[in-house]
């Protein structure tokens, strides 16, 4: 009674505890609404902020933000004077929203041009540090084609196709190497070329420079719209929480908006904090203030919490088979159908928990949501699969019991009964496995190997059981048949002297009687004697032996 208490307490938790956590858990909802006290209007819009970092920079969680380590420099290519000044004074512009970096032309920074060190590079130290910076600055040219010099910038070498191509409303042609693509922990370097129409005035060309420049300081998620079908939970929520505070800002989307756009307040937030020296140690501040343990460890280490769920998982479903096996074994139901019903019951609501609980484990909390809504409706459906997995295995393997004596064969049969009705019904109702789907094969493969290496070894056992139960009673046999001779060889003595005692009183009484007497004491030691340890006598021999002693 005890062990199906604890089986009913284990299933009733990992299928009502995780949906009863995430109910209270505030991971679907934006910060200012959960954990922002309410009239607290600046720590909503700082937590508003802190969620368009967390849903541009990091759309699948990490600690990892690409950015330039080093000093941001622009080199340029093909510029003229004007267009020198106004790129020196766009990168102070910049400069004031990132006050922790350094980023300046790349002229001013070294002296020299990047023609020039190139020019020159050599053995030199110093020329090859400044080539080493040139590698890594943003390469602006003006004209139709890059600079054959961006070739050594690192950016150019990562991806391809190399470059993409921007035509602008007025015939303004932007070409740049996309650092979303780029799968380094670091910008290393990046590459701008500028081609003005005549109908650009020198405003556009501003306004067109100053948004490539800044967005060739981070990367930004990709924005496809919000999907159920996404894998990664953390890139799930994130993306919900993009659509929530999504707006005309520069890192507001993934697609290049250079005509229509504004520097947001969002946009400066994200600057300043990517480029603070302790941005991530900020960033893990504020997720642990208004966000579940769960969800932190989540975000850090996605990939370690799913080997963990997945094993705990593993582990908790050998727990119930276990101890279900050990309440079921051999343990007869007045009805055979219910015989096969109870298992199939638990195993499916194992199923189902287990299925809940590595869903909550995972964030996956949009179909938890889902579960919740239709509980009864899940429900239903489980105890119908149920029952018409039960009744066809039972149906079936009642007809196999008359059809088949040989085992090995009668076992194939019920492995392949049991693969099929454990896989057919969920498909027909596949929207009970939605994302569990990819792992049916395996467990029907699970449960039909492991019923089949069941049935095999209560077969063997019952076959061992039987040899023993024969060889014991071989022994009982054989044990009574000596101590049956044992007894014999005490009374054949016993009675051949009281018989040979009686004869020799006899001889001198009556002689007839006396040799009658010894031919029949001789006809029942030949009897015995023919007898050839034959345990067994008819009923006939006995009295013909008796008409014969007694005649």
């Amino acid at each position: 009674m005890s062990k199906l208490l604890i089986l009913v307490l284990i299933l009733m938790g990992i299928i009502f505890i995780p949906s009863l956590l995430s109910d209270r858990s505030s991971l679907m909802f934006r910060p200012n609404i959960t954990s922002v006290a309410f009239g607290d209007s600046i720590r909503v819009k700082e937590n508003q902020k802190w969620e368009y970092v967390k849903s541009r920079l990091f759309p699948k969680g990490g600690n990892v933000a690409p950015k330039f380590n080093g000093p941001i420099l622009i080199s340029l290519e093909n510029a003229t004077d004007k267009q020198r000044i106004l790129v020196g004074d766009i990168a102070k512009e910049i400069g004031e929203l990132i006050p922790n970096k350094a980023i300046s032309l790349y002229k001013d920074h070294t002296g020299f041009t990047s023609q020039e060190i190139i020019d020159s590079v050599s053995n030199s130290s110093v020329l090859n540090d400044l080539f080493d910076l040139y590698t890594e600055s943003i390469s602006v040219t003006f004209g139709e084609k890059p600079s054959p010099n961006t070739d050594y910038i690192r950016g150019s070498r990562i991806v391809f196709p190399r470059l993409e191509r921007s035509v602008l409303s007025d015939s303004t042609v932007i070409q740049r190497n996309r650092n979303s693509l780029i799968p380094i922990k670091e910008i290393a370097g990046s590459i701008l070329c500028f081609n003005f129409s005549n109908r650009s005035d020198s405003i556009k060309q501003r306004n067109y420079i100053k948004y490539e420049l800044l967005r060739s300081l981070c990367t930004v998620a990709e924005d496809n719209g919000f999907d159920f079908n996404i894998q990664n939970p953390i890139q799930r929520l994130n993306r919900f929480q993009y659509i929530m505070n999504k707006n005309d800002g520069v890192y507001s989307t993934s697609e290049y908006h250079p005509e229509n756009y504004i520097i947001s307040e969002y946009d400066k937030f994200l600057l300043k904090k990517l480029y603070s020296d302790d941005f991530q140690s900020q960033l893990k501040g504020y997720l642990s203030d208004n966000y579940p343990t769960l969800y932190v460890y989540n975000f850090y280490h996605s990939a370690r919490m799913k080997i963990f769920s997945e094993i705990l998982v593993l582990l908790l479903g050998v727990i119930i088979f276990i101890m279900s096996l050990s309440i079921l074994h051999k343990r007869r139901f007045r009805f055979g159908f219910i015989g096969y019903l109870i298992p199939i019951l638990l195993i499916n609501i194992s199923i189902l928990g287990l299925s809940n609980l590595m869903r909550f484990l995972q964030l996956d909390y949009t179909l938890s949501i889902y579960y919740r809504q239709f509980l009864m409706g899940f429900t239903l459906r489980v105890i119908i699969i149920s029952v018409v997995q039960a009744l066809i295995i039972w149906v079936l393997e009642y007809f196999l019991k008359k059809k088949f004596d040989n085992f090995v064969l009668t076992l194939v049969l019920k492995m392949a009964i049991t693969f099929s009705s454990f896989l057919l019904p969920y498909y027909f109702i596949s929207w009970y496995t939605y994302r569990f789907e990819h792992s049916i094969l395996i467990i029907n493969l699970t449960i039909t190997i492991s019923r089949g290496l069941y049935i095999y070894l209560n077969h063997y056992s019952e076959s061992i059981t039987r040899r023993k139960d024969v060889e014991i009673s071989q022994l009982k046999e054989l044990q009574l048949a000596t101590e049956l001779n044992s007894l014999h060889a005490q009374i054949n003595p016993h009675f051949l002297y009281n018989a040979l005692n009686s004869i020799a009183s006899l001889s001198k009484i009556d002689g007839t009687k006396t040799e009658k007497m010894a031919l029949s004491l001789s006809d029942l030691f030949r009897y015995s004697v023919n007898r050839k340890g034959e345990k067994m006598a008819t009923i006939q021999e006995e009295v013909e032996m008796f008409r014969t002693i007694y005649k």
